[in-house]
């Protein structure tokens, strides 16, 4: 709704990889910034290698797309079966807000409702170390 070309985005990135068989995943934290290059009535782009793309809310109240992807929301993936590119629990969140310590939590409470959700106490473990690498890392 406030976004303009140019404006920062971040790309923010917590992994827990487990059995890494390929170098794309690692297990940390990352952020990367970059800008909005481009925005049309249904979507907004930014400068990444992929030149992502992101559903674009022009309106309060419009309603969000359950296939949509959005800044500012947290995306959390479980992998317990990939062969290729190793198990592990994968957070991203492009934020237009600067990364904070808060943001950060944020994005590990997420991922833990979501396994609590689908895998119960089989992953405290899991938890426990997304929760730690967040307080290890330094803004």
């Amino acid at each position: 709704m406030n976004e303009q070309v140019n404006q920062k985005v971040w790309k923010i990135t917590i992994n827990k990889v487990v059995n890494a068989k390929s170098d794309l995943y690692k297990s940390g934290v990352d952020i990367k910034e970059h800008k909005i290059i481009g925005i049309s009535d249904y979507k907004i782009c930014i400068d990444n290698p992929f030149f992502s793309t992101f559903h674009y809310i022009k309106e309060k109240g419009q309603r969000k797309s359950s296939i949509g992807n959005y800044l500012n929301e947290v995306s959390v993936s479980i992998k317990t079966r990939e062969d290729y590119f190793g198990n592990g629990v994968f957070i991203d969140l492009y934020s237009t807000k600067k990364p904070t310590k808060s943001i950060l939590d944020k994005m590990v409470v997420a991922a833990s409702v979501k396994i609590d959700k689908e895998y119960g106490f089989l992953f405290n473990g899991v938890k426990k170390d997304l929760h730690d690498m967040v307080d290890d890392y330094k803004l």
